[in-house]
């Protein structure tokens, strides 16, 4: 049998505990088709309507601040850093180069 993860099966609706006809939020019907998902919530099987998705999505990104410029410039230094000195914050190199 073929590894596969629980999210790769439920969006193959082959996991009977995702096969979910209804949103998890609002309760409208499910529509695979027209962008709406099934998927897992850490180990909570949900689904979601496309506009409670995009809503769940836009919550998120407002949060983490991944609205703001400024700091996704910033997060997008930090990625360039760590694949270019995996497991060495910058901070090391920066007092490294100091001394």
């Amino acid at each position: 049998m073929e590894n596969r993860t629980s999210i790769e099966r439920a969006a193959d609706a082959e996991d009977p505990n995702c096969n979910m006809d209804e949103c998890s939020t609002c309760g409208a019907p499910i529509d695979e088709e027209q962008g709406d998902i099934r998927g897992y919530f850490g180990i909570l099987p949900m689904a979601f309507c496309v506009w409670c998705y995009s809503s769940l999505t836009d919550m998120v990104i407002q949060m983490n601040g991944f609205d703001d410029i400024d700091y996704l410039k910033e997060r997008i230094a930090e990625l360039e850093h760590d694949a270019k000195y995996p497991g060495k914050s910058k901070h090391y190199y920066n007092r490294k180069n100091e001394h």
